[in-house]
Formats: C-alpha cells, sequence, structure tokens
C-alpha cells in the first residue's frame, strides 16, 4: 500500500491524494488505508519510517566496516544511489 501511495503522491501531490485512492490503487477496500493509517499524518508518518529503513539498508551495506574517510566516501555514494534508484518524477 506504501508503493500505491508513494506513486499516487508523485503523481497528485499530496493535496490531492486521498486515503480512499490509495487503498483503491492498492487493490484493496477504499477504507483499508484509513483503517492502516488513521489519517494523512499516520500515513506520512509510515512512509518516512519505510524510506528510513530503506536508506539504512543502502548505508549500512555501503558503509561496512569502513572507517574515517572511506566511511563518508561510502555513505555519500550510497546517498546518492539510493536517490537514483528512488522513484521520481
Amino acid at each position: 500500500m506504501l508503493d500505491a501511495a508513494i506513486e499516487l503522491i508523485l503523481e497528485r501531490g499530496t493535496d490531492k491524494t486521498t486515503l480512499q485512492a490509495i487503498g483503491e490503487k492498492a487493490g484493496y477496500s477504499r477504507g483499508l488505508a484509513t483503517y492502516r493509517f488513521g489519517s494523512k499524518a499516520g500515513l506520512f508518518d509510515e512512509l518516512c519510517k519505510s524510506i528510513s529503513r530503506r536508506w539504512l539498508d543502502y548505508l549500512a551495506e555501503d558503509v561496512g566496516d569502513k572507517i574515517g574517510i572511506d566511511a563518508m566516501c561510502a555513505a555519500l555514494d550510497s546517498f546518492f544511489q539510493f536517490v537514483s534508484d528512488s522513484p521520481q518524477d
């Protein structure tokens, strides 16, 4: 359902994206997104958590046990890769 939310937000913007539309886009009932997230604020909270988890996965994999400048360079490379792999419009 979060993927459907991201798709609709990129397509319509946050103001024009409804929880009902997200539920339908995800292939569920209109009310499921409201039940699951409670509100748009709840949805945005879950989106931020999901994106943060994915970012930390990228970071942990790329930085590994590097330290100092090597870790910083790996973190920057990881960030740019994460952004380029993320949905954009």
